[in-house]
């Protein structure tokens, strides 16, 4: 899905909520954002980063109902081919993707590394997603 705060593709997903297993969190967040109802095929892993206490708890999932439908988080929902990722992909999404598609052993535990100066250089060639990924980072949420 195409973020509203910030132009990047990103998948689907968010905070769990008070009494929520992670579990239900991706349930109800792939709803909210994309319109689509899920059930749970498989844990990919549990994704840490740089500077944040914050874990991802990624899965794959199928569709079983719902059609696309917006939010005020999502301004798009598109399939791509993984050999075809949009420019603006969060420099993340490929490594869950990638571990998704492998056959090892699942789920892992990955902590990802401060972004190289190489994704924060190419991050310049595009100035307005520049902008609001630090917006996002200072707490500000501007959606269009």
């Amino acid at each position: 899905m195409k973020r509203r705060d910030m132009p990047v593709w990103v998948l689907p997903g968010g905070c769990t909520e008070d009494n929520e297993t992670p579990e239900q969190t991706v349930l109800r967040e792939v709803k909210e954002e994309t319109g689509y109802q899920v059930s749970i095929v498989e844990k990919i892993g549990d994704y840490s980063y740089p500077e944040s206490d914050k874990i991802n708890h990624t899965y794959v999932c199928e569709i079983v109902g719902g059609s696309v439908t917006l939010s005020s988080e999502s301004k798009a929902v598109e399939y791509f081919s993984v050999s075809s990722l949009p420019e603006l992909t969060s420099p993340y999404v490929p490594k869950m993707i990638k571990d998704a598609l492998s056959e090892g052993t699942k789920p892992l535990a990955y902590k990802f590394e401060s972004l190289s100066l190489a994704v924060k250089l190419k991050a310049l060639l595009h100035p307005w997603a520049f902008f609001k990924y630090l917006l996002v980072r200072r707490g500000i949420h501007w959606n269009m």
